[in-house]
């Protein structure tokens, strides 16, 4: 990380309450950002999960665990420049999961290698 404090995805996860605000902007820099715990946020009015390029394969969220991203009962969504890889399995149905969004925007997002789940559930 370039700056101070630089914490994992598998932390923000960890510690959802702590991290997220009804606002929230996640800029994630290239390279592999592993997470190893179903990160779940709801009831919030805004979220963006951004990769910091155009290009999805640059940065890249690898679960090490079946895990899963759940989004729900967040007004606005946005999701943009992020692959997604080996998430899903052991009874998880899906990779990524948006539930009750009044607007949700996927902007050159990849869903890969989803351990026997369904990429994408909206």
């Amino acid at each position: 990380c370039p700056a101070e404090p630089c914490h994992t995805l598998s932390e923000y996860a960890h510690n959802v309450s702590h991290y997220f605000t009804p606002n929230t902007t996640l800029i994630f820099l290239s390279g592999i950002h592993e997470l190893d715990t179903n990160l779940t946020v709801s009831g919030f009015t805004s979220l963006q999960l951004l990769g910091n390029t155009s290009e999805p394969t640059s940065c890249k969220v690898v679960c090490t665990q079946p895990a899963h991203v759940n989004v729900s009962n967040v007004a606005h969504v946005v999701i943009s420049a992020l692959s997604f890889s080996s998430c899903g399995g052991a009874g998880i149905e899906s990779a990524l999961y948006v539930t009750n969004a009044l607007n949700c925007t996927l902007d050159s997002c990849q869903l890969c290698n989803s351990n026997n789940a369904r990429g994408l559930q909206i």
